[in-house]
Parts: structure tokens; sequence; C-alpha cells
């Protein structure tokens, strides 16, 4: 009912699917619409990084606000001979910090009933189809009551799965491994573009290939979350995760109207001598058919 209210302007931060709805009823008015919205954004691990230092970054941007966050880590590309080390350092890191699990202060709620039962249905659909799921403290995973929920590493997923298809917006974090760089850029670039794309290695051949490869609304090199902070750049996704730019003088510019005005002088010779030549020249369009 809000978009269909003839504003001069929308400015929508949101699911993607919403998104669309928003952008159909403000197009009756045709009201212009700056979509923030979001997608699966991925993390690319390198061979050559530390994965200790990897696994820090992957936690902290996974369990910030429990994962409810635009530009959150949504899934991760770590060389297969890595995996292993990543589930075990992402697990020992998150009982240090995370040691009372859902009942510790430090893990934020799901923001509602409806959030947490979709990811605990896409959490159970994703272990009815075969992914292995890693619960780095036993038991104090979840708390149907508060709506906690720990963390819950997910390994051997695959694209049937709803945790690959959707957003996850939550603390439910897949891994995938990979054999090739191109593998992994086939990959996403099968999906839509992510409003941030994360690259965590050091290899400067390897990282700028992905980052000409793989088309994002925004992009960070070891650090994840941190790119929106500077509020002096333009913010805004591309494709299905969104549409337009703000913050800084992007947002001003987005609510803004440059108007093209054009003022006269009392005296402007510019009308009779248009009509003039106007004259001259159907003259000549005259002269040049009938020599024809």
């Amino acid at each position: 009912a809000f978009c269909d209210l003839p504003l001069a302007h929308l400015l929508f931060t949101g699911s993607t699917s919403v998104g669309r709805k928003v952008m159909q009823a403000a197009s009756k008015n045709l009201t212009p619409v700056t979509l923030e919205l979001g997608g699966k954004s991925p993390v690319v691990i390198l061979d050559d990084v530390n994965i200790k230092e990897a696994a820090k970054t992957l936690l902290f941007g996974k369990l910030n606000n429990a994962g409810q966050i635009c530009v959150a880590p949504d899934y991760v590309f770590v060389p297969k001979k890595l995996e292993h080390q990543l589930v075990l350092q992402l697990s020992e890191l998150y009982k240090k910090h995370f040691k009372q699990g859902v009942e510790g202060k430090n893990l934020t709620s799901i923001v509602s009933d409806r959030q947490y039962q979709r990811l605990i249905a896409t959490l159970n659909d994703a272990k009815d189809k075969g992914a292995q799921v890693f619960e780095p403290i036993e038991g104090h995973q979840v708390d149907e009551l508060k709506h906690r929920m720990g963390l819950h590493i997910l390994t051997q997923v695959n694209d049937d799965m709803r945790v690959m298809q959707d957003e996850i917006f939550g603390p439910l974090l897949p891994i995938v491994s990979y054999e090739s760089l191109q593998q992994v850029i086939d990959t996403i670039n099968a999906d839509s573009s992510p409003l941030a794309l994360y690259l965590l290695g050091h290899d400067k051949e390897k990282i700028s290939k992905l980052s000409s490869s793989i088309r994002s609304g925004t992009l960070a090199i070891n650090d994840v979350l941190m790119q929106v902070t500077a509020d002096q750049l333009p913010f805004g996704g591309i494709g299905e995760s969104g549409m337009g730019h703000y913050h800084g003088i992007e947002g001003f510019k987005t609510f803004s109207h440059a108007r093209n005005t054009l003022v006269s002088g009392k005296f402007n010779p510019r009308t009779s001598l248009l009509l003039k030549q106007n004259k001259l020249l159907i003259k000549l369009l005259k002269w040049m058919y009938l020599r024809r």
C-alpha cells in the first residue's frame, strides 16, 4: 500500500523477493526505486591463506548479529586440501568465544519466530539431502523459546538444498570445496550477482582474476562487512542484489533531481535567426530536389 503511493522516490532494504514487489507497485506511478537487497554473498579462500585467520574472519562475519546482515558471508569456497582444517579451526574458535552456546549473552537472537522456523527448516532440508552438519558445541545449539541458534557448519552441500538456493540470513555456514578457481568463478556467475564478494588470501594474480571475473555490488579482500562502513563511497547492489546507490554524496544524488535550467536575457536573437535559417534551409532542399 505504501509503495502504491505517488512518491518522488523509494529506497527499500530487504529481500530480493519483496524488492520485486516494491518495484512492481512503484511502477504504477513510475516512481524510481533504489533497492538494497542482498542475496548469497560468497567467500573465496585461496590456498595461501592463514587458515586460522580466515576462520576468525568468517566467524566474525557469520555471527555478527547472528548473520542477519545483508552483506553477511553466506557460504564459503575453500581449497579441498584445506576444508578439514577450516572446519576444525571454526569449531575451536567457536568453542573458545561462544562456549556457553545459545545460553551465552554474546549470541544474538533470530529476529522472529517465522525466521527462526525458516532457518530450522533450511537446516533440516540440508540434513535430509545428505549434508554433513558440524555443531562445535554438543547441545546448547538451539533455543526455540528465545529464537537462538548457534553456529552450524555444513559440508557436502549441493544445489538441491535450500541452504544453497536462498539467502541464509542466519548462523548456518555451508562450505564448498574446490580444486580450480575457474570452478569457483563458474559457480558464482551461474547464480545472481551477490551484494558482497569476499576474497581471503594474498596471491595478487588470483585475487585479480577473481575480482575481475565475478560481478558483485561490493568487494572486500581479507575482511568482511567492513566495506559498508566506508560511508563516503557509493554502496549498492547489482542485478538481483539491488539497483542504485546511496551513502555519502551518492545518497544525496539518489534523493535529488539534477534539473536542467535555462535563463535567457531580454535580447534573444536566436528565435528569429533560427526562423530565417529555416526558410533558407527549405529553399535549399527545394533546389536540390528540382535538380534531381
